[in-house]
């Protein structure tokens, strides 16, 4: 009986054993098997193509920099080009032969000759280096500015004259269209006696269609030259006659009642508009001048009764 309970007790005992060094040697081949693949990560191609996919961010990142300053560049350049052709549009408004570089360089040689002025008024009244600075950029400044603004004026007053010239001269047109002349003729006859600058731009493209040139491209020129709306709209509606084959005669008609009905609603706009306008000088140097004659003789009595 004690033989048969050391026996069993043996056999337990090695089962036990057993058991545990097949799990310890299970769990010493797992950590084996998942320290080798580790050490197989490293030599496997994905760290390579993660390399690679950080090398490409790297170039990413300086492609889109350089993309940036290429954009930013390309706006400069638009925004600039914008503002060349806004001067070169007003300047051929203008009726002048600058070009936008010519008036660009007179305005950079008033900025320094004011700038020049300045030093000397600066020097001969021993003004301080602060004065001198201050005036200096401000006289440069107003250089800059002035020659702006003087061209805008320009070009509005010579738009604003051709606006009001061109209702008279469309009805003149009607009129001499159906007298029976066909419309460059009428030109030519109502040019010999208005000299008017639209007359001179009208018959300037009268002679470029002579000289060769398409209407389309001679009308063209002419509205930008101009660059009144209502003269724009005439010139496209002449243009689309003589592509259609449609009788001049009724385009005229259309636009000078257009146009006049054009004239009656600005000039009733500028009714409406004095008012207002009127207001400030009124409330400015009217208005004092009433309540003081209203108001003084009271304020006198007032005055030698409390006095």
């Amino acid at each position: 009986m004690a033989l048969l309970l050391s026996v069993i007790c043996s056999v337990m005992i090695f089962s036990i054993i057993v058991i545990v060094f097949n799990s310890v040697g299970a769990t010493i081949d797992v950590k084996k098997m998942r320290i080798e693949e580790v050490k197989n990560v490293g030599n496997q191609p994905v760290k390579k193509e993660m390399v690679k996919d950080k090398k490409s961010l790297k170039e990413r990142y300086s492609q889109y920099l350089k993309n940036n300053k290429r954009k930013k560049a390309g706006k400069k350049k638009e925004k600039t080009n914008k503002k060349t052709q806004v001067i070169e549009g007003m300047l051929e408004i203008t009726g002048t032969d600058l070009t936008a570089e010519q008036f660009s360089m007179i305005k950079i040689v008033l900025s320094a000759l004011f700038m020049a002025i300045a030093l000397i008024v600066c020097k001969i009244f021993n003004l301080g280096m602060l004065y001198l600075v201050a005036v200096m950029a401000a006289v440069g400044l107003i250089a800059i500015i002035l020659p702006n603004s003087w061209l805008k004026s320009k070009a509005k007053k010579r738009k604003e004259k051709l606006r009001q010239q061109l209702p008279d001269i469309m009805d003149l047109l009607v009129v001499s269209v159906e007298a029976g002349l066909g419309f460059d003729a009428a030109l030519i006859r109502l040019y010999e006696k208005d000299k008017s600058e639209l007359m001179t731009e009208l018959m300037q493209a009268t002679r470029d269609i002579q000289h060769g040139m398409s209407k389309k491209e001679a009308y063209e020129g002419l509205a930008k030259r101009c660059g009144v709306k209502e003269l724009t709209t005439f010139l496209t509606a002449l243009i689309q006659a003589d592509q259609l084959g449609i009788s001049i005669k009724s385009v005229l008609k259309v636009q000078a009642e257009n146009l006049r009905k054009d004239r009656k609603m600005r000039a009733e706009e500028k009714a409406l508009k004095a008012p207002v306008t009127m207001l400030v000088p009124m409330v400015l140097f009217i208005f004092p001048v009433i309540f003081i004659v209203l108001l003084g003789p009271a304020v006198i009595n007032i005055m030698d009764i409390f006095g």
